[in-house]
């Protein structure tokens, strides 16, 4: 599957692609390179097919750079090759001494960064939880519930960037929902003991921290949804499939918003890492 916009935002990737590592991948200690999910032409345009030796590849190894799993990068050596005499197979070999090691039903990426080719591995989750952490949002949220519009801005963080969101954005937006739920379209169960009214919570549809992937100012009244408490950290902690509903409802109601940033529902998904990884 190819690099979305959260993924090259991440790593900071002009193109990249992954996969899921099988249990036979893991077995023989290889991944197979493909085609049909793109990866074989990241590996081709930064490295050129005749430099990639067909057969066996004892001590051929290639220079690129290995993603570990704590996201530091190190320069290492690792083989790839074209297993068979003839055909477009390509495979690259497990190299734990340099940091590139899988097991079975990790993430395995390779993307370019400036004709540079970086290839790593990491637990599903580990992969799914890029981008959804927040630190300073309950901050926010409690800067957001507060009828005092003379505090600061709050800021996100994404990628060694900081994003500073307006609380006043947030608040019309809530006021805009009617104070009704925008996924579940109902009340919330309480009222605010700060303002007096039912509690919200708001939340960037795209989320902030992905701003340098868009032209349009994403801190708008526009791309921010009303949420339930439960159904606000539901979005950011519950299962692929949960959060895939919930996404698949707000993109409806968000339709015009979201093609104006030309992000379609399968894109939105993937912005969270929720998509379907095969």
């Amino acid at each position: 599957m190819k690099f979305g916009r959260l993924q090259k935002s991440y790593f900071n990737a002009d193109a990249g692609a992954y996969s899921i590592v099988t249990d036979r991948e893991r077995t023989d200690g290889q991944i197979t390179i493909t085609e049909a999910d793109g990866e074989a032409d990241i590996v081709l345009s930064a490295l050129g097919a005749s430099s990639i030796p067909r057969g066996a590849a004892a001590g051929a190894r290639q220079p690129l750079s290995v993603v570990q799993k704590d996201g530091s990068e190190r320069a290492a050596s690792v083989t790839i090759n074209y297993p068979k005499n003839d055909g477009n197979e390509l495979r690259i070999y497990r190299n734990a001494g340099d940091g590139f090691d899988f097991e079975t039903g990790d993430v395995w990426f390779v993307f370019q960064r400036a004709g540079a080719l970086l290839v790593g591995c990491m637990p599903e989750p580990q992969w799914r939880a890029i981008g959804t952490t927040d630190p300073h949002d309950d901050r926010f949220q409690a800067t957001v519930d507060s009828t005092d519009n003379s505090q600061p801005k709050g800021v996100i963080e994404f990628a060694g960037k900081r994003y500073p969101r307006d609380p006043a954005v947030s608040r019309q937006a809530i006021l805009n929902s009617g104070y009704i739920c925008e996924f579940t379209g109902m009340a919330t169960p309480f009222i605010s003991k700060r303002t007096g009214m039912p509690y919200l919570e708001a939340h960037h549809l795209i989320p902030l921290g992905l701003q340098a992937a868009f032209n349009l100012n994403l801190d708008c009244v526009d791309n921010v949804v009303a949420l339930n408490p439960l159904w606000h950290r539901a979005i950011h902690h519950a299962e692929p499939r949960m959060v895939q509903q919930i996404l698949t409802d707000l993109s409806q109601k968000k339709e015009s918003f979201l093609k104006i940033h030309n992000v379609d529902q399968f894109e939105l998904i993937q912005l969270y890492g929720c998509e379907e990884i095969v």
